[in-house]
């Protein structure tokens, strides 16, 4: 509880210096990411918030500048809340600090700061692409595998006002009901198939009528016929997703018998 304590008032002090953040995490990580997990486990994977003014944000990719950026145009917490789609690491040069600030805000705006888990956020991927190579060169394998254990505590989708499904990639043919989301035990890796794998594999494809393969060799993508069909089922307005790159302004929108709704990406 000291311990906690004394993370939380640093953490206070320093918001305003987000470029000290990270380093008061990195200094306190065994501590600090074991109560992250901790903190994440008892979130839901399927949580619904009342939040509506919330940004929606995906893929930073280590990126730290532009994470940083992006809190000063929309605000920082807990002013502004954010729902954060995954992939924090890899990719980028500075995956440390960005997953050390994000979960900071997290532990210390639980109610207003939620992180969603991201294909990225798994062993046998950011063992490739940069991230375990980075923690080898600035601390020790030690800590990637650390972080690891944190990862698989992540939830994997977030339910907005009952009417918005987000996750990082996309639809399942696995999926029935979301109490099948709500059921996956945790912490736990990403296998390569099953309902867990296309939650943060799965692309939709405007071209696929129901369900197609997956170019990416794992997973699937899903057609605009599959998630009028979901969202109608599920009494949803909208799947918001990341996982792919998307010019600005670029939307995919389609209308359901009753209701219009678009598909963010």
């Amino acid at each position: 509880m000291f311990k906690l304590k004394r993370l939380s008032v640093l953490l206070t002090n320093q918001l305003c210096n987000l470029q000290v953040i990270p380093k008061i995490f990195t200094n306190n990580i065994n501590f600090a990411l074991d109560f992250a997990c901790l903190n994440i486990t008892s979130c839901p994977l399927v949580f619904s918030s009342l939040l509506r003014n919330k940004g929606k944000l995906g893929d930073v990719h280590g990126q730290f500048s532009d994470l940083l950026r992006l809190f000063e145009y929309g605000g920082y917490p807990p002013e502004a809340n954010y729902l954060f789609l995954g992939d924090y690491v890899d990719r980028g040069k500075q995956s440390i600090e960005t997953i050390c600030l994000l979960l900071a805000y997290k532990i210390k705006y639980k109610e207003n700061f939620f992180l969603l888990r991201g294909n990225h956020e798994c062993a046998s991927i950011n063992r490739i692409y940069g991230f375990h190579d980075e923690c080898k060169r600035r601390f020790n394998v030690r800590l990637w595998r650390t972080f690891t254990d944190c990862f698989n505590c992540l939830p994997v989708a977030a339910l907005i006002d009952e009417k918005i499904l987000c996750m990082h990639g996309g639809l399942s043919p696995h999926l029935n009901n979301l109490d099948q989301i709500r059921n996956i035990a945790r912490p736990v890796d990403i296998p390569d198939q099953g309902l867990l794998c296309d939650l943060l594999w799965a692309d939709p494809d405007k071209n696929v009528k129901d369900w197609g393969d997956n170019d990416r060799g794992l997973s699937c993508t899903f057609g605009a016929d599959t998630v009028a069909e979901f969202l109608q089922k599920h009494d949803l307005d909208l799947i918001c997703r990341a996982h792919q790159y998307c010019f600005i302004n670029t939307m995919c929108s389609y209308q359901r018998p009753w209701k219009p709704f678009s598909w963010c990406q």
